[in-house]
């Protein structure tokens, strides 16, 4: 009955439709949501993308429910989003190996028109300790419009567990400074490694480096 467009009138008619069930009648209003939001310039949060794969998972569209959860990945780089995809593929029966799936997807699926970012791990006297879970970083928007690359090197600590001490990570070396740190630092933050062992038992390695490196795709 509202004579304007309202973001409570489009989330009240989804969550009405949700509690009944009709999940068929709940997507059009969670979808009118989203893109009254955008229009509005309001970002949008990882939950509401969430609820719309929920929405999708109920109707048995997987095929939306995979785009969306690829957008979610490169929208939020969120472990759960990573969890989600592995389970997606295996629902769908693609054969895609890992970890190349995901490589794949952060090099190839630019939903948002971001860059891509290029990640390389640097030769040194551990070299062949490489992470069974990598992020790539976004490109910092700015950076990305102004045409600058560059490249981060950080050396961080990885617990008995696998896990990234997030206070360890530091910063080697970087050109430009300061541009890309920040997307180094988050990405590096949730990588995850086979855990080292002494004498049977896991120990942790510090001193771990890696080399992330943004360039632009010219010919795009």
């Amino acid at each position: 009955m509202s004579e304007d467009e309202s973001e409570l009138v489009f989330r009240g008619l989804s969550y009405g439709h949700y509690q009944l069930e009709q999940f068929n009648q709940s997507l059009p209003f969670w979808q009118m949501y989203m893109e009254l939001q955008q229009r509005n310039g309001i970002e949008l949060e990882r939950d509401d993308y969430a609820y719309l794969n929920g929405l999708y998972y109920e109707i048995e569209d997987f095929d939306s429910v995979l785009e969306t959860t690829k957008e979610m990945i490169l929208k939020f780089n969120n472990p759960t989003d990573w969890d989600n995809l592995r389970e997606i593929y295996q629902q769908l029966d693609e054969e895609i190996p890992e970890p190349e799936n995901a490589q794949a997807l952060i090099g190839n699926i630019q939903s948002n028109g971001a860059p891509a970012a290029n990640v390389q791990v640097v030769s040194n006297a551990d070299a062949e300790y490489l992470p069974l879970v990598s992020i790539v970083p976004q490109y910092p928007t700015r950076a990305a419009q102004r045409g600058i690359e560059g490249w981060v090197l950080l050396s961080f600590t990885v617990d008995a567990e696998g896990t990234v001490v997030e206070d360890s990570i530091t910063t080697v070396d970087a050109e430009p400074p300061n541009i890309f740190v920040r997307s180094a630092f988050r990405a590096a933050s949730q990588f995850k490694f086979e855990p080292r062992t002494q004498n049977g038992e896991p120990v942790a390695v510090s001193e771990v480096e890696y080399l992330f490196r943004w360039s632009l795709d010219n010919d795009a």
